[in-house]
């Protein structure tokens, strides 16, 4: 999810510089930045509190279990069946992209490449004149 963020964190930020006017400060920008995207960022970041522990164990028992662990959960992940079951479906949680009307005016289409994964599009096409 880090590089997902990473690249839906650059399009919000460029598209928030973007609206700014030729005496507007930056600050303007990041602060919008900041308003959208951060709720996204701290649902994306959410873990239980016992997760570090377990994949970080700092006792040597600890380790031998979690290494015990993986090697049985490796073995299982060859039924595919039980992959299936157990594989979470993202498309509910994609973040939607805002739609930032200066991209169109510098020539580049970005509206084909964005979608939920379900086909739907995120940002509206522009239509032809």
């Amino acid at each position: 999810m880090g590089t997902s963020l990473a690249v839906t964190a650059a399009y919000v930020l460029a598209g928030e510089l973007s609206k700014l006017n030729q005496n507007d400060s930056p600050v303007n920008a990041l602060e919008a930045y900041e308003r959208i995207f951060r709720p996204f960022v701290k649902k994306t970041q959410e873990i239980p509190s016992w997760v570090p522990d377990i994949a970080h164990p700092e006792r040597a028992w600890k380790r031998s279990i979690l290494h015990v662990g993986v090697r049985a959960l490796s073995q299982l992940a060859r039924i595919r069946w039980l992959v299936q079951r157990f594989e979470k479906d993202h498309a509910n949680e994609d973040f939607p992209l805002p739609y930032y009307g200066s991209f169109d005016e510098s020539g580049t289409d970005v509206s084909s490449g964005f979608s939920n994964g379900n086909g739907e599009k995120l940002i509206e096409e522009k239509s032809p004149a």
